[in-house]
C-alpha cells in the first residue's frame, strides 16, 4: 500500500527492517487487477 501511495521501495525496506528489498517485494507487492489491465491498455498500444 504505500509503494502503490508514491513511496519507494527502499523507504518501506528501511520502515519495516528488512535488510534486503528483494525481501520487501517478496512478501508485499503483487499485480492488482487494475495494474494487469494497465500494463495490458499499454502493450496493446506499443503493438499498435
Amino acid at each position: 500500500m504505500l509503494v502503490n501511495q508514491g513511496h519507494t521501495i527502499k523507504q518501506v525496506q528501511e520502515f519495516l527492517g528488512h535488510e534486503k528489498a528483494s525481501t520487501t517485494l517478496d512478501i508485499y507487492t503483487h499485480v492488482s487487477m487494475e495494474g494487469k489491465k494497465d500494463t495490458a491498455d499499454v502493450l496493446d498500444l506499443l503493438l499498435a
